[in-house]
């Protein structure tokens, strides 16, 4: 499953300050190669709020409820848990109110404007602290800070100068963000024949 651009730049921003991305996504911790993805939005539920739920397939074991005590339940952003099927779980978490203007900056895809403490949130949190502004080595920094190494890449790519102002990724996809039960289920059987 490809993880989504949430999961890249918002999910830090729900996070509490000493989490890491390991700590929801890597197997080594918790069973959080259980973790499915992130969301926006919802296919049938409509939010009132700006907000980000988690999918995770649910496995029945103490592991897991450490991981959910630890990680989710007692996030100061979480709001609720649901259980989608016998073994999918959602936790829905709000976006935190000094993040509001990062997350529409999000949406509109303007990424290089997400404020340098958010910034400095989603590169702690998925530890890439090591990598500069001007990195060849990573392209999440490099669309945070617009950086020039991108930009000729892509212009290289594409055959086509952009604009100084552009953003160097492309802006969300609603499809993409947006969690569909009965399309998640259809992608469990199609992988479950193969």
């Amino acid at each position: 499953m490809r993880r989504n651009k949430s999961s890249t730049y918002i999910l830090p921003l729900v996070a509490r300050n000493s989490d890491l991305v390991t700590n929801f996504i890597s197997e080594d911790n918790y069973p959080t190669n259980l973790y499915h993805n992130s969301y926006l939005y919802h296919s049938i539920e409509e939010y009132k709020f700006p907000c980000l739920l988690l999918v995770y397939k649910f496995t029945p074991n103490p592991i897991y409820e450490i991981f959910e005590n630890k990680f989710l339940l007692t996030n100061p952003n979480f709001i609720e848990k649901k259980d989608e099927t016998k073994y999918l779980v959602s936790y829905l978490f709000k976006i935190p109110n000094d993040c509001l203007e990062d997350y529409d900056n999000f949406i509109k895809g303007k990424y290089s404007k997400i404020k340098q403490e958010s910034k400095n949130k989603i590169i702690r949190f998925l530890n890439l602290i090591k990598y500069e502004k001007e990195s060849k080595n990573n392209d999440i920094v490099n669309v945070l800070y617009k950086s020039s190494y991108l930009k000729e890449k892509l212009e290289k790519k594409i055959d086509y100068i952009l604009p100084d102002d552009a953003e160097l990724s492309s802006s969300i996809e609603i499809i993409d963000e947006t969690f569909n039960l009965e399309e998640y289920l259809k992608g469990e059987e199609n992988e479950q024949m193969a």
